[in-house]
């Protein structure tokens, strides 16, 4: 195969918002309806306990912040974490998202990333620190529907939403340096109306939309270097 095709190739995969190689964390939720998301979850603040029905995860009480994180796996600093919008529908102010950075639990401090619905804004990437909420970027641009994966990362001091892949929102802020992955939900109408399916997360350790530096066609024995978002994870490409 020429070397031009090995680098297409690379480049094609380097368009993927989340390219994660080191620990990684995924639940499905399929398992019989719980109160509880299960060992591998821990409530996150306080009365804010997600459950489990028909596979998916929806709030416990209405207007009530559900967040939870994951206690099965300690990422590094560069983290990233998906979900599945699995049921999205309803007149009323709705939320789902996921959480990165988190603290322990019941300590309401972390980033997070959700999809609103019936509300001013429909993206919004925010902090709260000890339950004291800030937002770092929104959008009311983005019209979200059931089956759309939203995705938050966060590399260094930068943190990027993406939904469906693409990228739609991005922020930075140094405030929160390590901690858990998790989701989040809220609903003020029926428990019904927002359900989160396909949980992913863990650490990001590529992650960037680049184009290659150097030439296309490079000779034998000769190194490509793509830059990344951070100069530390940038990848090389040695043609042997």
């Amino acid at each position: 195969m020429k070397v031009r095709a090995l680098i297409a190739a690379f480049l094609l995969l380097l368009l993927a918002p989340a390219l994660s190689w080191g620990g990684t964390f995924t639940d499905n939720f399929t398992r019989a309806d719980n109160t509880d998301l299960g060992a591998d979850w821990d409530v996150q603040i306080t009365n804010g306990a997600g459950q489990i029905v028909g596979n998916r995860v929806r709030v416990t009480t209405l207007t009530q912040n559900m967040t939870e994180s994951v206690n099965a796996l300690v990422p590094g600093a560069n983290q990233f974490a998906r979900i599945t919008l699995a049921t999205w529908t309803g007149a009323s102010n709705g939320e789902g998202g996921v959480i990165l950075r988190a603290a322990s639990p019941t300590t309401e401090t972390f980033y997070g990333f959700k999809a609103i619905k019936n509300a001013a804004s429909t993206s919004e990437i925010f902090k709260r620190i000890g339950g004291v909420f800030t937002s770092l970027a929104s959008s009311a641009t983005e019209t979200w529907v059931a089956g759309d994966v939203l995705e938050l990362q966060v590399n260094g001091s930068t943190l990027i939403g993406y939904r469906n892949g693409i990228q739609v929102l991005s922020a930075s802020d140094t405030e929160i340096l390590t901690g858990r992955i998790g989701l989040a939900a809220y609903e003020e109408g029926a428990l019904t109306d927002v359900e989160l399916d396909s949980f992913v997360g863990g650490d990001v350790v590529i992650s960037f939309i680049g184009s290659a530096v150097g030439s296309s066609s490079p000779n034998t024995g000769t190194t490509v270097t793509l830059p990344g978002s951070m100069a530390t994870n940038d990848l090389i490409i040695v043609v042997a």
